[in-house]
């Protein structure tokens, strides 16, 4: 995936998920039971932790050290359940504002990319030989279109009962 697509994905994606969203009541955002005990408010923390997780690594890649998250780990649900703690009990438009603020983040840290840092499989030892465009998929609309599809199943489920 080139830089023009990986930005073009990282915008429609937000805008589907923002939809998937639309219109709920602060109650609904918080109501629990999205995934099993987590609400949309904690769905969206964990979206935004991940993707904070990411813009760090990329961040880090760029000023040649060695990334302090492994991205790839194979530990994702004790990070999933540590992000969950830090973040269950922050109040939901600070949750709302990481949210939107770190996909500005990704967007800036694409657009100084070159296309082969973005699409080399061994451009660093510490992307494990994946591009780091899937990186950037996986942490951010990739995981994001995993969730939207939790939140509208959720949708038809509880909200047209």
């Amino acid at each position: 995936m080139n830089k023009q697509q990986l930005l073009t994905a990282l915008n429609e994606e937000r805008a589907k998920f923002l939809k998937s969203i639309e219109g709920l009541s602060n109650e609904q955002m918080t109501e629990k039971g999205v995934i099993d005990d987590w609400s949309i408010k904690d769905m969206l923390a964990h979206i935004a932790t991940w993707e904070s997780e990411m813009v760090t690594f990329i961040a880090q890649l760029q000023q040649g050290k060695k990334p302090r998250t492994n991205l790839m780990s194979d530990k994702v649900d004790a990070l999933n359940a540590e992000f969950y703690k830090n973040n269950k009990n922050r109040p939901l438009d600070r949750i709302l504002t990481d949210f939107h603020g770190v996909r500005k983040q990704t967007i800036k840290q694409v657009e100084l990319l070159s296309e082969k840092e973005l699409t080399d499989p061994k451009h660093s030892p510490h992307t494990k030989g994946n591009a780091l465009w899937e990186i950037i998929e996986s942490d951010s609309f990739g995981h994001e279109a995993e969730h939207r599809g939790q939140v509208e199943e959720w949708r038809r489920k509880v909200i047209s009962e």
